[in-house]
Protein backbone atom coordinates (compact mmCIF):
# COMPACT_ATOMS: atom_id res chain seq x y z
CA UNK A 1 0.00 0.00 0.00
CA UNK A 2 1.40 3.38 -0.97
CA UNK A 3 0.73 6.60 0.84
CA UNK A 4 -0.98 8.99 -1.53
CA UNK A 5 -0.28 12.70 -1.85
CA UNK A 6 -3.86 13.31 -0.72
CA UNK A 7 -3.19 11.38 2.50
CA UNK A 8 -0.01 13.35 3.10
CA UNK A 9 -1.87 16.63 2.56
CA UNK A 10 -4.62 15.51 4.93
CA UNK A 11 -2.13 14.52 7.61
CA UNK A 12 -0.17 17.74 7.16
CA UNK A 13 -3.37 19.75 7.59
CA UNK A 14 -3.97 17.95 10.87
CA UNK A 15 -0.53 18.81 12.26
CA UNK A 16 -0.58 21.53 14.88
CA UNK A 17 0.91 24.85 13.76
CA UNK A 18 1.94 25.96 17.22
CA UNK A 19 4.44 23.18 17.87
CA UNK A 20 2.14 21.25 20.18
CA UNK A 21 2.31 17.48 20.14
CA UNK A 22 0.64 15.45 17.44
CA UNK A 23 -2.73 14.01 18.36
CA UNK A 24 -2.01 10.46 19.62
CA UNK A 25 -4.90 9.03 17.60
CA UNK A 26 -3.51 10.56 14.41
CA UNK A 27 -0.01 9.33 15.28
CA UNK A 28 -1.36 5.79 15.68
CA UNK A 29 -2.78 6.00 12.16
CA UNK A 30 0.20 7.68 10.51
CA UNK A 31 3.17 5.89 12.11
CA UNK A 32 2.46 2.32 10.89
CA UNK A 33 1.71 3.56 7.37
CA UNK A 34 4.90 5.61 7.26
CA UNK A 35 6.96 2.70 8.51
CA UNK A 36 5.45 0.38 5.88
CA UNK A 37 6.08 2.95 3.16
CA UNK A 38 9.70 3.49 4.21
CA UNK A 39 10.33 -0.27 4.30
CA UNK A 40 8.77 -0.65 0.85
CA UNK A 41 10.88 2.19 -0.55
CA UNK A 42 14.04 0.73 0.99
CA UNK A 43 13.30 -2.62 -0.66
CA UNK A 44 12.67 -0.91 -4.01
CA UNK A 45 15.93 1.02 -3.69
CA UNK A 46 17.85 -2.17 -2.91
CA UNK A 47 16.30 -3.91 -5.94
CA UNK A 48 17.12 -0.93 -8.16
CA UNK A 49 20.72 -0.86 -6.94
CA UNK A 50 21.14 -4.58 -7.56
CA UNK A 51 19.60 -4.27 -11.02
CA UNK A 52 21.80 -1.30 -11.95
CA UNK A 53 24.91 -3.07 -10.68
CA UNK A 54 24.00 -6.18 -12.69
CA UNK A 55 23.52 -4.10 -15.85
CA UNK A 56 26.80 -2.24 -15.31
CA UNK A 57 28.61 -5.50 -14.61
CA UNK A 58 27.24 -7.06 -17.80
CA UNK A 59 28.33 -4.04 -19.83
CA UNK A 60 31.80 -4.01 -18.29
CA UNK A 61 32.15 -7.75 -18.75
CA UNK A 62 31.24 -7.42 -22.44
CA UNK A 63 33.82 -4.68 -22.93
CA UNK A 64 36.50 -6.76 -21.21
CA UNK A 65 35.60 -9.77 -23.35
CA UNK A 66 35.70 -7.65 -26.51
CA UNK A 67 39.10 -6.19 -25.56
CA UNK A 68 40.45 -9.65 -24.82
CA UNK A 69 39.04 -11.06 -28.06
CA UNK A 70 40.68 -8.38 -30.17
CA UNK A 71 44.04 -8.67 -28.43
CA UNK A 72 44.08 -5.35 -26.63
CA UNK A 73 44.09 -6.68 -23.09
CA UNK A 74 46.72 -5.41 -20.69
CA UNK A 75 46.50 -7.65 -17.64
CA UNK A 76 48.89 -5.57 -15.54
CA UNK A 77 47.16 -2.20 -15.86
CA UNK A 78 43.60 -0.93 -16.33
CA UNK A 79 42.03 -4.32 -16.98
CA UNK A 80 42.93 -5.47 -13.46
CA UNK A 81 41.07 -2.44 -12.10
CA UNK A 82 38.15 -3.13 -14.43
CA UNK A 83 37.99 -6.74 -13.30
CA UNK A 84 38.03 -5.63 -9.64
CA UNK A 85 35.16 -3.25 -10.41
CA UNK A 86 33.34 -6.13 -12.08
CA UNK A 87 33.69 -8.23 -8.93
CA UNK A 88 32.31 -5.36 -6.81
CA UNK A 89 29.38 -4.84 -9.18
CA UNK A 90 28.57 -8.55 -9.16
CA UNK A 91 28.63 -8.51 -5.34
CA UNK A 92 26.22 -5.57 -5.27
CA UNK A 93 24.00 -7.25 -7.86
CA UNK A 94 23.80 -10.40 -5.78
CA UNK A 95 22.95 -8.43 -2.64
CA UNK A 96 26.20 -9.24 -0.84
CA UNK A 97 27.21 -5.57 -0.47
Amino acid sequence: MSITTAQLAEWRAQLPDDGDHLDPMLAQVIAPKLIDEVEQLQAELARARRQLAAEEAASLEKRLTDVSTYGGECRTCHNAEARAALVRLRSIASGKL
